[in-house]
């Protein structure tokens, strides 16, 4: 299939996210092409080390930008994209977010291609605007994905009728975060490694957990900082903005425990590398980390917000080698099984060849005529 994947460059989850899904149906044998925004000093047009096509387009500003601000190009974004594919016309187009929902909406529809959509803004807590927008797509689109299944009940509140809605998750690089490799070092007893996401409130579990220190991965806000200082547990935290995709499994393996516990819905990407790496897993009983980790096996869950909560699941997990261990290995065959991204391929394979078969041919015969007999 020639498949397009639209993203309009708003967030990096979301670019991660189609950088992803074009990867895995590469491997396929499809014909990707990513569509994006052009930004900074990149070319127009090249070639991803995993061999499927970029393609940016001059629309905007040359720069990251909020994704409210991209709205007023939608317009643009879609009649760019409209005269390229009557020229080269995909089989399907999905769209990444909901900016480049409403920019294929409007070049898919005169092109009379099948869209696929990804909504990731459907949570209560979200910005009105793009839960209103994803809405709107969720019911016009002719599939729409969420990436758990608490999403997809959104989706078809919404108005989305339940044939057209599919959970398909994240899927994890299962030949990279896996069980056995290197091991960053560490500086305590024990390690507790937690998504910047939420991380306040590992930061006020610390202090009860003596001989742990905390790795917090992603930006960590001037305000994480502080609280850490005035808790007096300044000194066992430590910052890693950038990880490096190839070192991150070695810095998960060096945790104990890692922590997701998000106040608003996410999926749980880290929480999903860390069970590739075997490594157990406490999160939010929220989203994506409701189906990802399951509480008791792979895991354990905890309210959001509550230091208490996920101070005593950590101290049980701590001082229970043997029980994190088992959890580890069961998420270990999890995040294999279910996630690896050539299994989620594959299911978004599934979900659009019946979108791009021809129609079927009527065994019934045309009027005015009877079976066997030629039409007058």
């Amino acid at each position: 299939m020639a498949i397009a994947l639209v993203d309009a460059h708003t967030a990096p989850e979301h670019d991660r996210y189609c950088a992803e899904v074009a990867a895995a149906l590469t491997r396929l044998g499809h014909r990707v092409t990513r569509y994006t925004r052009l930004t900074g000093d990149d070319p127009a047009e090249t070639t991803a080390v995993e061999q499927y096509r970029v393609v940016r387009l001059a629309v905007g500003p040359a720069r990251p930008v909020p994704s409210a601000h991209l709205v007023a190009h939608a317009q643009e974004f879609g009649d760019r994209l409209r005269a390229r594919w009557q020229r080269d016309r995909p089989n399907v187009v999905h769209s990444c977010c909901w900016v480049s929902g409403v920019v294929t909406a409007l070049a898919a529809r005169a092109a009379r291609v099948p869209v696929v959509h990804t909504a990731h803004h459907l949570s209560p807590t979200g910005d009105q605007q793009e839960t209103k927008i994803e809405r709107l797509l969720a019911r016009s689109v002719d599939r729409v994905i969420t990436t758990s299944t608490t999403a997809r009940g959104r989706v078809v509140a919404a108005g989305a009728a339940r044939s057209r809605a599919v959970v398909i998750p994240w899927g994890v690089e299962a030949s990279l975060f896996r069980p056995t490799g290197p091991v960053a070092p560490t500086s305590a007893r024990y390690r507790v490694v937690a998504a910047a996401a939420g991380a306040e409130t590992v930061v006020e579990a610390l202090i009860a957990l003596p001989d742990t220190e905390l790795v917090v991965v992603g930006p960590a806000s001037a305000r994480l900082r502080e609280a850490a200082a005035r808790l007096g547990v300044g000194s066992r935290v430590s910052h890693r903005r950038d990880v490096a995709r190839a070192d991150r499994p070695a810095l998960l393996r060096s945790a104990d425990v890692v922590v997701q516990v998000p106040r608003e819905e996410r999926f749980g990407v880290l929480a999903l590398e860390a069970m590739g790496c075997a490594r157990a897993v406490v999160a939010t009983a929220a989203g994506g980390l409701l189906d990802t980790v399951i509480d008791g096996v792979t895991g354990v869950h905890v309210p959001p917000g509550d230091p208490r909560a996920l101070a005593r699941a950590l101290r049980a997990l701590l001082s229970d080698r043997p029980r994190r261990e088992a959890m580890g290995l069961a998420g270990a065959d999890r995040a294999r099984t279910r996630y690896d991204w050539a299994q989620v391929g594959g299911e978004l394979e599934r979900l659009y060849r019946p979108l791009v078969a021809p129609p079927a041919v009527s065994a019934r015969p045309a009027p005015g005529t009877r079976p066997g007999t030629a039409p007058r």
